[in-house]
């Protein structure tokens, strides 16, 4: 059956386009991360007609008859925001195409419309990152080269072992750090305060040669998240380790929920 791309506007698109787009992301993730829960659809539809105040997106599908095969969206710094000249150069992507319709040119069928929207922005780096093999195989038949990479780590609480990060625990304490800990929802004066601390933290991550414009943490990306944990639940846990003059050494947040978009991180 033909492929067919066709933009996708959150705001604009029929409810029985939103169906077959949901059911599409549903197959993906129920594939590549079958114990990981999903937003419902309704709440997904939410989170995708709100507005970025730092970030614009642009969607597309590709439709094969009625159904969605697979889909990318693309992320630039917003114009007329602040710091906007830093990412002049920027365009990130991400997407995704179901298992019955790989290998038959969908995701470069997509991928086409993101450099024809570079074109157009006049927008000269593109990032894209990868979570799955499909993924990997994909960027490396495009030519893309590997800059970047990281690791998540998932444990069960009940395996833990709880004696050794204690003994982690106390020995900061014995050189003179200390635990600065908020459990549940994060006040938004301790987050503003935290944002150039944050910002310092990231700035000093080895990126392995990724271009990419400044990373700067900001308040709008925590108020976007705040908004949806109020509809869905969930919680912001934060921990920091001070030094005895009061700076941060490190931070760690054990979250509830899922982690704010990334795209908001490196805006």
């Amino acid at each position: 059956m033909t492929i067919r791309i066709a933009p996708f506007d959150p705001h604009t698109a029929s409810n029985q386009l939103w169906a077959a787009f949901n059911e599409t992301r549903r197959a993906i993730a129920h594939e590549f991360w079958p114990d990981e829960p999903i937003l419902d659809d309704a709440e997904t539809r939410r989170e995708v007609q709100s507005t970025n105040p730092m970030v614009e997106f642009r969607r597309w599908v590709a439709m094969e008859g009625d159904g969605v095969a697979g889909s990318i969206r693309a992320a630039f710094r917003r114009p007329g925001t602040p710091h906007e000249e830093d990412h002049a150069r920027f365009l990130w992507a991400g997407g995704g195409v179901r298992a019955s319709s790989r290998r038959r040119g969908v995701g470069t069928l997509l991928l086409g419309e993101a450099h024809r929207l570079m074109h157009a922005l006049d927008k000269t780096v593109l990032t894209m990152s990868a979570r799955t093999e499909p993924g990997h195989a994909f960027i490396k038949h495009v030519g893309a080269i590997e800059k970047h990479r990281t690791v998540e780590q998932r444990a069960v609480f009940a395996d833990l072992d709880w004696p050794r990060l204690r003994q982690w625990e106390d020995g900061a304490t014995a050189q003179g750090l200390s635990w600065e800990r908020y459990a549940g929802r994060v006040p938004r004066d301790v987050l503003v305060d935290l944002l150039p601390v944050f910002t310092e933290l990231v700035a000093d991550e080895p990126l392995g040669g990724l271009e990419t414009g400044p990373i700067r943490w900001e308040i709008s990306r925590y108020d976007l998240w705040y908004e949806t944990l109020e509809r869905v639940g969930g919680a912001h846990h934060l921990v920091l380790l001070r030094a005895p003059d009061g700076s941060v050494a490190g931070s760690a947040r054990p979250d509830g929920t899922y982690e704010p978009p990334a795209l908001c991180a490196n805006s």
